[in-house]
């Protein structure tokens, strides 16, 4: 037997590491190193693989370097080197991985017996974590220990078994002394050393755990961040992680697996705990993850190829929050508070600045709206419609400007917080509008003719609620008002005028509307509204023209026309003569307040009079509906009898009876409103050779009157 002293040495990637020397130390001086392949030595090992005899040279453990001297990148990672080789387990260290190889010397022999078996001529060995692609078994000494001056070495090479490695063989032997003419070892060299080339058995595979701040799939330095604290679970064969790991500051992974041929590994990512919604933008799919707590997608793969490394796997992650809010009808704009009710089918429109994206959620019945699945720290802008109608908003009252079309003015601005953000609420005050235009209704039909009535500016127009005062405000130079506010449902709301100076009469309202303005220097007559929708809009037209009232004989005058009250009537009145576009003369008389009781009157009408055409060159027409419309003309008849005082010269006054409106039926023939008492006619010389003459007619009436001369 030989002593129990041995040398193991480690090489990586060619280059010698420290080993163990024990027993036995040799001193040889060997050849230069040749590393030719010679033929093959049987017996086969174990594992069916015959050796082929190598020259080897003088530099111990390079004999992993010679053999892969034509093809260094297949060379494996590493060689193990032991001198004096003898039964026993010789462990190493190989990038970080403990490897062990185990040595048993002189198996038994076999039958029929093993060629030139005998002591140190066969040797097996077992090995963990290490994936053994070639062995080398050399010579240098022979049964008795004696130095010879042939140096070979037998190379068991693996390549051609499945995987291309083993772990482990047994019947390895040196070259041969003396073979018969077959090739088969007669003698066998003793061996002196062997030296394992390998790789690991193991694999590698790493990653990164990143938050994707732009959710491209992809790890940005300048804006993604390394995500610590988050679990990696590593899945073998069945559904229990063989393997966990947990990402420190650099947001890095890794785990050494098993080479296997068969095993489909998969990894899987868990967020930290109580961290939020998360959403995975890499892998954006893969082998599906359900474990607790992981997010769904992970990465699968298979370590076939002892030392690799694989990956990166990496995980991109964005984190997700909500944002919600209400859109509320704000009634008393107050903000949001008991009895506001919710407004539904509004469109709140969520503008990412980050992604340079948006999207809309339509509000619920109750006026509730919830964006899920949006990404944390991002910058967002928030802005919501408006209903139909006219709103005012109330909730935000500052903020980031909303600028679409139809929508609210402001909204909210913000950097979404990883716990989400609520109470994104929206108050919208329905606000109803009352406006109109003060005009001059300079032909008087109760109605605004743009281009030819003349707008009224700096005319105050009052608004009550009931009748409280709500507003005071001045028409505009063009003469227009507006009232914006919100109204209250059921409340009735008066719109009044009131000029700035002067006698005027009311063509619109008409002047046989109710009178419904008494405030200070108002006219009579003004619009009533009641609110059936808080936003409805009302308008309102104020027409006016110049008028004047009754003097202290109840009389009204105008060229050509005089009129007398039978009584005095408390209101101005508008009074009017000249001639048609159709030539024909004409007299008016309307009141600014035609709700007051009816007082009979008589009319002069005086018009000049060309004897020379004869007497009945003038027929009264007339109609009695205001406002005045020349189509509605008719001639007017006699009246029944003559109701006016004798006494009275002027002959515009009425017999006592006859002053009182109940009476004038026995004046007015039939349907008739006017009818004329007389009419006359003078002539006069108004030059040498021009004669003239006045047509003259009294009228009886109790009403407005439009009269032409035909």
């Amino acid at each position: 037997m030989k002593g129990s002293r041995r040398i193991g040495k480690l090489t990586v990637g060619g280059l010698g590491g420290a080993g163990l020397l024990v027993g036995l130390l040799l001193f040889i001086v060997l050849p230069a190193f040749a590393g030719t392949s010679g033929p093959p030595v049987p017996p086969p090992s174990t594992d069916g693989v015959t050796p082929t005899d190598v020259a080897r040279g003088v530099s111990a453990g390079t004999d992993c370097s010679a053999f892969y001297a034509s093809n260094p990148s297949s060379k494996p990672a590493y060689s193990y080197y032991i001198a004096t080789p003898e039964s026993g387990t010789y462990s190493t260290t190989a990038g970080g991985t403990p490897v062990t190889f185990t040595l048993k010397e002189d198996p038994p022999n076999t039958v029929p017996p093993l060629p030139g078996y005998g002591i140190d001529k066969y040797i097996g060995f077992t090995s963990t974590n290490a994936a053994v692609t070639d062995v080398s078994v050399a010579s240098g000494l022979d049964e008795n220990f004696d130095i010879k001056g042939v140096n070979d070495t037998a190379r068991y090479n693996y390549s051609s078994l499945p995987g291309g490695f083993v772990t482990s063989d047994g019947y390895l032997h040196p070259t041969a002394l003396l073979s018969d003419k077959n090739g088969r070892p007669l003698i066998l060299y003793s061996y002196s050393h062997v030296t394992f080339c390998f790789n690991l058995t193991t694999a590698s595979v790493s990653g990164t755990v990143y938050r994707d701040a732009n959710q491209n799939g992809a790890y940005n330095s300048g804006t993604d961040s390394l995500q610590s604290g988050w679990t990696v679970n590593l899945y073998g064969a069945g559904t229990t992680p063989i393997k966990t790991a947990t990402t420190g500051a650099g947001g890095a992974y890794s785990f050494t697996v098993p080479v296997s041929s068969t095993t489909t590994y998969k990894i899987c990512e868990v967020p930290p705990a109580a961290s939020g919604t998360w959403s995975q933008s890499q892998p954006g799919s893969g082998v599906g993850c359900t474990g607790a707590g992981e997010l769904p997608n992970g990465y699968s793969f298979q370590a076939k190829t002892p030392g690799a490394t694989l990956g990166p796997d990496n995980f991109g992650n964005a984190q997700f929050a909500s944002i919600s809010g209400t859109a509320f009808n704000d009634a008393n704009g107050d903000g949001l508070s008991a009895g506001d009710s919710g407004l539904a089918g509004l469109t709140a429109t969520l503008y990412n600045a980050t992604a340079g994206t948006s999207t809309t959620q339509t509000t619920a019945s109750d006026g509730t709206y919830t964006f899920t699945n949006q990404v944390a720290g991002d910058s967002y802008t928030l802005c919501i419609s408006t209903p139909t109608g006219n709103y005012n908003e109330t909730l935000p009252t500052s903020g980031a400007s909303c600028t679409a079309s139809g929508q609210a003015a402001k909204g909210y601005a913000f950097t979404l917080a990883t716990t989400g953000l609520t109470g994104q609420n929206f108050g919208l005050q329905p606000i109803g509008s009352i406006s109109g235009v003060v005009y001059n209704d300079t032909d008087a039909n109760g109605t605004y003719d743009t281009g030819t009535d003349t707008p009224q500016s700096g005319w105050t127009v009052d608004l009550y609620a009931g009748s409280s005062l709500q507003s005071a405000i001045a028409s505009a130079a063009d003469g227009t008002f507006s009232f914006t506010l919100p109204l209250s449902v059921g409340t009735t709301y008066t719109v009044c005028e009131a000029p700035p100076s002067g006698t005027w009469a009311q063509s619109e309202p008409l002047p046989t509307s109710s009178d419904v303005c008494t405030g200070e220097n108002e006219l009579p007559k003004g619009h009533t509204f009641t609110a059936a929708a808080q936003n409805e809009r009302d308008t309102g037209n104020f027409g006016n023209v110049a008028a004047v009232g009754p003097d202290e004989g109840n009389q009204i005058s105008a060229p050509d026309y005089t009129v007398k009250l039978s009584s005095y009537k408390d209101t101005n009145f508008v009074v009017n003569s000249g001639s048609l576009g159709s030539g024909q003369l004409f007299v008016s008389l309307w009141a600014g307040d035609d709700t007051q009781a009816k007082v009979p009157l008589v009319e002069e009408i005086d018009w000049p009079y060309d004897p020379t055409k004869g007497q009945n060159q003038i027929t009264i027409k007339y109609t009695d509906v205001f406002p005045f419309n020349t189509a509605n003309l008719q001639p007017m008849p006699y009246c029944q009898v003559d109701p006016r005082d004798p006494e009275d010269p002027s002959g515009l006054t009425l017999l006592s009876e006859f002053q009182n409106d109940a009476n004038k039926g026995l004046v007015l023939p039939g349907t008739d409103t006017s009818c004329l008492i007389t009419t006359t006619t003078t002539t006069a010389s108004v030059g040498q050779d021009t004669p003239g003459g006045t047509f003259t007619a009294y009228v009886f009436t109790d009403v407005d009157g439009l009269r032409t001369s035909g």
